[in-house]
This record gives structure tokens, sequence and C-alpha cells, in this order.
């Protein structure tokens, strides 16, 4: 079967497929319209549409900054102060308790690779300080998680670092939508 046009949907119910019911969790093609439409009566989610917007997301804070990286030169972010660490701009909220979404958006020719930080490290789905996440040249990357993480004094320094040069003014963005 063709998937071009589709979405996949995971049943949440026993659901008429065609004319045979398929039990829960299980994994079909509906093109797009019918796809929403299981979504929205609540017999299934759609598990390949993927959408962050803070501007229709229901969490109290937004906000925003933009970090200049140099060389190979890490940047911390603190968030519980978006503002702390120069970044070359910033706008909405810039300190929170709890995240719920983080979007990482590399602006730049160059990779970079983000990590919890080595003291004081946030929470990013990733377990300790040693792992991190390789985020390409002209690549966005968000997580999310709807019961939140929480910032504090000890859960809150994300450390980006360029892999090469050649990096410019305002070229990482980090975005945070929660509490």
């Amino acid at each position: 079967m063709a998937t071009t046009g589709s979405n996949f949907v995971s049943l949440l119910a026993a659901t008429l497929v065609n004319t045979t019911v398929q039990a829960v969790s299980t994994l079909v093609a509906y093109m797009a319209a019918d796809a929403a439409r299981v979504a929205q009566n609540g017999g299934g989610k759609v598990v390949d549409k993927v959408t962050i917007d803070f501007s229709n997301d229901g969490f109290a804070k937004h906000g925003g900054a933009n970090y200049q990286l140099t060389g190979t030169t890490a940047q911390t972010i603190d968030l519980t102060d978006l503002t702390a660490n120069t970044p070359t701009s910033s706008a909405g909220d810039t300190t929170f308790a709890k995240w719920n979404t983080l979007v990482f958006n590399n602006l730049d020719a160059a990779d970079v690779t983000i990590a919890p930080g080595g003291s004081n490290p946030a929470r990013l789905l990733l377990s300790g300080t040693g792992p991190t996440l390789t985020i390409p040249a002209n690549t966005s990357i968000a997580l999310s998680s709807l019961a939140g993480l929480v910032i504090d004094s000890t859960h809150k320094i994300i450390t980006v670092t360029p892999t090469s040069g050649g990096n410019t003014a305002g070229n990482f963005f980090i975005g945070v939508a929660g509490s």
C-alpha cells in the first residue's frame, strides 16, 4: 500500500479499519484527513506529525535567547536566567522553574553539541552529564515533556559546544516553554 500523503496513527481503542476491527496499539496508515478525524474522535494518536508552536501550546511562560558561538569554545545556558552568560539577545520570559518544551536551533554552517552542564546539569532527557546530542548545521531539534522537568539551582545548565570555527553572532537559538 502506498503511503504518500498519509499519516501513521497508533490506535488507542479498537477501531474498524475497512472491514476489520484493529486492536489497540495497532499502527495504521490513513490519508491525512482520515488520520485527523480518528485522532480528533479519540480513537488514535497521529505519531508522525510533530508541531512545536509556542503561541498555541498552553504553557504559562515562553522565552528565547540567541547566543554567539565562536571557535570551539563552549557556551553555557542557564535555564533559571536566559540572560546570564551574555546572549546576543533575548525575548519573552527569561526565568523558568520547569520546562515542557526546549527548541534548539543551530543557525550556523557548523555542527554544535549540547549536553547537560558539567556542574548543575539541566535535565534534558539525557542521563547524567556525559551524553551529548549533535545538532547539525542549519538544523532544529525539539525536546518535549508534557509532565515538565524541574529547573532548580542544581538542575539548570546546558552546555553548547561548536564543533568548528566560522560561527557568527546570534547563531544558536534556544526556546523554552514551561512555567
